[in-house]
């Protein structure tokens, strides 16, 4: 149930880079037509010498992803007939359909993170569950009582269900379908998860609505795409972090008095992570916001 997420091989001199899960390989469209030699010529012959160099059984076909709401990925299956695999990390089972879910292998170590952090008895609600990334996380991990689950890719809604059931934690969470800004409960949650990149923060009002006002932890995670072009130190680059960090606060205690009128609120940041980088000079990070 392992996943290679990066390999490498040699077939025939030529260096092929693929995303493993298990007896199916993903490989960039380009190095497929360049070895069959173009779509025409993908006789069944070729493609069984390129399963056998990848030693896999499904072999599939990735392009540019598809430019729609969902960020959908343009995979096609050239060898098998079906597109459905699991990966198992940090304890946790996820099942998703390759042709229809993305999955994102570069976000283990805030993962790891996550899976450290003590929610007890709390209600969380995950803005962005998809197939259930870091939903999984807290529910097999940090002990909560209660997830609420907002996804509006129905792919991911399907993934997600199945995932839920497969890790038995389907009676800690409960799924809503939809725009987050449409479906997201208000006032229930101690802590809400934010993890969707460029950015996430369309979604930051809805955020600060679904905390309950009387709740002792009241902790925002924010994930978003930060810029350090011109930066020519680590310390330069801490500084773009932290001022990022303090506009987001910024930010929340604004939208926290027009909620709640009258009521003055004291934001603090409590840890700010590097979650990979995203590109070139530009950093997805994490920051953990306390409001009290």
């Amino acid at each position: 149930m392992s996943v290679n997420t990066v390999g490498s091989d040699g077939c025939d001199g030529y260096k092929m880079r693929y995303n493993r899960h298990n007896d199916l390989v993903i490989i960039d469209d380009k190095v497929y037509t360049d070895f069959v030699g173009g779509e025409d010529n993908a006789s069944d012959k070729l493609i069984n010498q390129l399963c056998e160099k990848l030693n896999c059984k499904r072999l599939a076909v990735k392009s540019r992803i598809t430019s729609d709401d969902f960020r959908t990925p343009n995979v096609r299956l050239v060898r098998g007939d079906n597109s459905w695999v699991k990966h198992k990390d940090n304890g946790i089972i996820y099942t998703f359909d390759v042709r229809k879910c993305m999955f994102s292998f570069g976000n283990i170590k805030e993962k790891l993170r996550v899976s450290r952090l003590d929610c007890t008895g709390e209600t969380i609600v995950d803005l962005f569950a998809g197939i259930g990334y870091f939903t999984l996380v807290f529910a097999v991990h940090c002990n909560p009582q209660l997830i609420h689950c907002c996804e509006w890719n129905p792919n991911s809604i399907t993934a997600l269900e199945k995932n839920l059931e497969l890790n038995r934690v389907s009676n800690k969470c409960i799924v809503h379908f939809g725009d987050n800004r449409d479906v997201c409960p208000e006032s229930v949650a101690d802590r809400v998860y934010m993890g969707l990149i460029p950015t996430s923060l369309e979604s930051l009002e809805i955020a600060c609505r679904a905390l309950q006002k009387d709740s002792h932890k009241r902790i925002l995670h924010i994930h978003e795409n930060v810029s350090h072009f011109g930066c020519k130190t680590k310390s330069d680059i801490k500084i773009i972090w932290n001022n990022w960090a303090q506009e987001l606060c910024a930010k929340i205690s604004q939208i926290m008095s027009s909620i709640h009128l009258n009521t003055e609120w004291f934001v603090e940041v409590l840890d700010i992570n590097k979650v990979k980088s995203y590109a070139p000079r530009i950093d997805h990070l994490v920051v953990d916001i306390k409001y009290n």
